[in-house]
């Protein structure tokens, strides 16, 4: 059975998105050709911030990990078998709280799903069922 994790929006993001606008804002207040081109990259580099926020899930299957990061982003599968650790990791800046993910060939991937605990609890028992099959 696949369960599904939702992204959790972090003040950080939030922020990125809030200043990104105002930036944007002012490129456009000052007229000019250069001004309204920056203007454009900027408020695009805006909707691709607010999509994969909003849009990023996080897939359990039967033999992988699925990391949906929106419609502009590339899925990034992780299969079980390859997790060597799961751990919950307290960020010091901005205070946030993500999943970090360390596979065997030292890649490593981070998450913030809405509920780290059930998260963390679910994926260990998928890989548990993996390395016992």
């Amino acid at each position: 059975m696949d369960r599904t994790f939702h992204h959790r929006l972090t003040v950080s993001s939030v922020l990125l998105a809030v200043m990104l606008s105002f930036l944007a804002l002012s490129f456009f207040w000052h007229p000019s050709g250069n001004n309204a081109l920056v203007g454009v990259m900027i408020v695009i580099l805006v909707i691709v911030v607010v999509e994969r926020e909003i849009h990023t899930k996080y897939v359990l299957t039967a033999g992988c990990l699925r990391i949906i990061r929106g419609r502009f982003s590339p899925t990034v599968e992780v299969p079980l078998g390859d997790i060597v650790k799961v751990e919950r990791v307290n960020g010091r800046l901005l205070l946030v709280t993500y999943v970090l993910i360390v596979c065997g060939d030292g890649r490593r991937v981070s998450v913030k799903p809405y509920n780290p605990c059930d998260f963390v609890n679910v994926l260990t028992e998928k890989i548990n069922k993996v390395r016992l099959q």
